[in-house]
């Protein structure tokens, strides 16, 4: 499977599904179309393979088999897990293999569908143990249900096959979930002597290496601040007509962070005591988001200021209530630094609110901003101030940016071959 391309490969790594490839050319009609989608998802077009593999007739005779399960990876690459997992079942019910479970359990997981996926993803692994990425999603599916001793058998079945930083970050959540950070502080310890992580803080799944690896970045390197901070009260004032409009966060732009998650820690990922974590998403990557039309006035300064943002990734507001903690995290990558706006911060408090990022403790401030390399843990904590202040508010606006290294750190490694790069960053399974 060298000739797939990037994203083709990544789920093959992931879902670790063998394309059903005939060895001998086909002469008819039909084999010439299945082997011309073939031939896109091998190039890595898994968005036109998808739509090729629809357009075949379904009386495909000796080649069913082929035809769904090479639809199904190819859907799975795209990210439509329902229409990939009713092709898997086409395939399945033709020759149910063991790559087919292993997708199967995967699809279902995408899907939520936790108790398929452990029932389906247990019984694969059982019969080839030797399968990384299958028991790192058995371990997703065990945390999605709550049962983390499970998931933890399961991620360190993973990490001792794959020695990848996915695999990594996975066990060492299990282990803070079971109330085990010595060993977890151990995990990360060993990764570092191994070679998986340079430094125990900065674990993300994918990894550049040249790349200037600190915490924190000064907002002298980046020539667009000066303007960004000068329009923030224009940006608090918009926030402010917003929230008193609808002061509980009920309704539209306002998103409960949380809801809609698939895996456990996406519900996890902060403890709030009853408090909530709220997003108001402005822009997805070049599209305007939900609360875009709420707050014209920020979007017409972000575009005047740092148009890139606008197309580099997700744009929000996040606002945090007193009791909110959320955990010690990394971000996915080191190629992307994150911004923090501060919109409305109560820096009167005798404990404001702040971020640990790296070790290194800084709080908010209104109209002020910082950048910070989210790839390295962090983690926010807002305590519970008086009662007389327990209507105080954390506001900022958040966004990402390309580090500024990536394009020479990128150069640095152009040598590596894309498969070297992927056993790299996911390890080989």
């Amino acid at each position: 499977m060298a000739a797939l391309g990037l994203a083709a490969t990544v789920v093959v790594a992931v879902v670790v599904l063998a394309l059903a490839l005939a060895a001998d050319g086909v002469a008819s009609e039909y084999g010439q179309a299945l082997e011309a989608a073939d031939a896109l998802l091998e190039a890595g077009e898994a968005a036109a393979a998808a739509e090729a593999y629809q357009a075949l007739d379904e009386d495909e005779g000796s080649w069913a088999y082929r035809r769904w399960a090479n639809q199904a990876l190819a859907l799975a690459t795209i990210h439509a897990y329902r229409p990939a997992l009713l092709a898997a079942h086409r395939a399945a019910a033709i020759n149910a293999t063991l790559d087919l479970a292993f997708l199967s359990g995967f699809l279902h997981l995408m899907e939520g569908e936790a108790e398929e996926a452990v029932r389906l993803l247990s019984e694969a692994t059982k019969i080839d143990a030797s399968r990384g990425n299958g028991w790192l999603y058995l371990g997703n599916a065990h945390e999605a249900l709550g049962q983390h001793a499970l998931a933890k058998k399961a991620y360190a079945h993973a990490w001792r096959l794959l020695k990848s930083r996915k695999a990594l970050r996975a066990l060492g959540f299990a282990y803070r979930a079971l109330g085990k950070p010595a060993l977890e502080e151990r995990l990360y310890a060993t990764a570092v002597d191994e070679g998986v992580l340079v430094n125990a803080r900065q674990r993300p799944d994918l990894l550049t290496p040249g790349l200037d690896a600190t915490p924190w970045h000064a907002n002298s390197e980046f020539a667009w601040m000066p303007a960004l901070e000068a329009a923030l009260p224009i940006m608090r004032a918009e926030l402010d007509a917003v929230l008193a409009a609808d002061p509980d966060r009920l309704a539209a732009p306002f998103h409960l962070v949380g809801t809609g998650g698939k895996f456990a820690h996406d519900r996890a990922l902060y403890s709030a005591s009853g408090k909530a974590w709220h997003q108001i998403v402005l822009f997805e990557p070049g599209e305007p988001g939900p609360g875009a039309s709420f707050f014209p006035n920020t979007v017409a300064a972000l575009s005047a200021t740092i148009p890139h943002a606008l197309s580099y990734g997700r744009v929000v507001i996040s606002l945090i209530e007193p009791g909110v903690r959320i955990v010690p995290h990394c971000g996915p990558t080191n190629e992307r630094l994150t911004v923090h706006c501060g919109l409305r911060v109560p820096s009167h408090l005798a404990v404001p609110p702040a971020i640990v990022v790296g070790g290194v403790e800084r709080p908010w401030r209104e109209d002020s901003c910082f950048v910070f390399d989210d790839s390295f843990e962090h983690e926010v904590s807002f305590p519970i101030p008086s009662d007389a202040e327990a209507d105080a508010l954390r506001a900022v606006l958040l966004f990402h940016i390309e580090h500024p290294g990536v394009a020479a750190a990128r150069d640095a490694i152009a040598h590596v071959s894309e498969d070297e790069w992927l056993r790299r960053q996911f390890g080989a399974s």
